[in-house]
């Protein structure tokens, strides 16, 4: 864990953008022990900077001269924890990021916390604590990202697939970020929804102008075969406007 500042420590600090959901917290670990030794822990959360703009969070680490050395130039990778999925995290996908300075800031453009910069949903074997996620600058930040999601118009895609195995699962895909890109996304799996005879399923995500008039096709998924899916046969389906799209 880290430790508290004093006058002999160094800070280390690294700073992202803040685009995740109330509930997700992004962390940094990599290449030495002030980092997890690349064991996912929520003690290296990024915690939100309610004044910033645009939104942001950052991470300080009070470290002994020699462990705040240790960590120059070595890599490190940022992930995506959920207070509500212990102990399972989301790995920013692409290469390794290298601490060049005291100070790492993700160059502009760059968002670590992109769904479609991170790979699916895992078990994590590192360090688990929920009071990690309860901190004051969250709260007011959180709170803050409640009130725009609630001012975002919503895409809700609803189908009824009743012939599903236990292990099944439908999803969609299409050509916007919300739907992955054309890119198989975890946060694009459809849920049941009602009674199980009726089959249906739904999905819930932001709207607006990037989605409009989106491509998009189902797809169907098997956890007895992860790395294979099927898709939907026929002519793409159209996102025609930001409300309920229900699909037989």
């Amino acid at each position: 864990s880290p430790i508290p500042p004093t006058m002999s420590t160094t800070p280390v600090t690294f700073r992202a953008p803040f685009s995740l959901p109330p509930t997700q917290r992004l962390a940094v670990v990599g290449a030495s022990p002030s980092l997890g030794s690349w064991r996912p822990t929520t003690h290296t959360l990024l915690h939100p900077l309610p004044s910033a703009s645009p939104p942001a969070c950052a991470l300080t680490l009070h470290l002994e001269a020699e462990a705040a050395a240790e960590l120059l130039n070595k890599d490190f990778k940022f992930v995506v924890f959920d207070i509500n999925r212990p102990n399972t995290v989301r790995w920013s996908s692409g290469p390794n990021r290298v601490l060049r300075s005291a100070t790492y800031e993700v160059p502009p453009g760059d968002d670590p916390a992109n769904p479609a910069a991170l790979d699916p949903w895992i078990p994590s074997p590192g360090a688990w604590d929920p009071k990690d996620f309860k901190t004051e600058e969250f709260a007011e930040a959180a709170a803050a990202t409640e009130s725009a999601a609630a001012k975002t118009p919503k895409l809700r895609i609803a189908a009824r697939a009743a012939g599903l195995g236990a292990s099944q699962r439908l999803a969609v895909m299409g050509g916007a970020p919300v739907l992955g890109d054309w890119t198989l996304s975890m946060d694009c799996v459809l849920q049941p929804h009602g009674a199980p005879a009726d089959g249906v399923h739904r999905l819930e995500l932001a709207g607006g102008d990037d989605v409009m008039s989106a491509a998009f096709k189902f797809i169907l998924l098997d956890a007895a075969c992860p790395s294979r899916c099927a898709w939907e046969e026929g002519e793409n389906h159209t996102v025609s406007a930001a409300q309920d799209v229900l699909m037989d």
